[in-house]
């Protein structure tokens, strides 16, 4: 399952350096912002886990209309997002740890349930090879704990991009936010 998710946040890379610059601060291409989600998670009403989470943001990220409006939606959500201190400092260090434990620089920072970063890798045969290591330090880092987190790769390159960590501890706080502008919203 985190093979595909990990291919489909490829694709979703490629098809938003294609179709929504916006996001990267250029124009919007305007049949990306008309895409219609089709997706619909209603069969997880009340998210009781960490799976649940992740599988209503696999959903999103696997289908090819909802995937061009996750990278905007997140992104808005996360603007609006009031930070708590305490899950932002711990999520920080711990992001900054894993980067310079893999010789990469970040730049971010993270609110309540959401942390966007800048991630610039040190091009290199090790991160040729891979390119998400302090994506999957830190879930790996934060797995079973009261920060546990998946990740969002929205644009860029595999030595420099975009990446969103999202909270898989229930209540998520972004979650509903994120239901209703990909499910409700035209």
């Amino acid at each position: 399952m985190k093979k595909i998710y990990c291919a489909a946040m490829l694709l979703l890379v490629s098809i938003q350096l294609q179709l929504s610059p916006a996001v990267a601060g250029e124009r919007q291409n305007p049949a990306a912002s008309i895409a219609s989600c089709a997706v619909r998670t209603s069969d997880i009403a009340i998210p009781m886990t960490s799976k649940d989470i992740e599988d209503i943001v696999t959903r999103y990220g696997t289908d090819p209309t909802c995937s061009i409006r996750l990278p905007r939606v997140i992104e808005s959500i996360f603007r609006n997002e009031q930070r708590n201190e305490e899950w932002a400092a711990t999520l920080e260090r711990i992001i900054n740890q894993a980067a310079m434990s893999h010789g990469a620089k970040t730049t971010g920072i993270c609110h309540a349930s959401l942390c966007r970063y800048e991630i610039q890798l040190t091009p290199s045969v090790d991160s040729a090879r891979s390119p998400h290591a302090v994506e999957h330090a830190v879930i790996a880092v934060t797995s079973g704990t009261p920060h546990q987190v998946d990740s969002l790769q929205s644009y860029g390159s595999n030595y420099r991009f975009t990446i969103y960590f999202y909270s898989t501890v229930v209540p998520a706080a972004f979650l509903e936010p994120l239901r209703k502008e990909m499910e409700y919203s035209q």
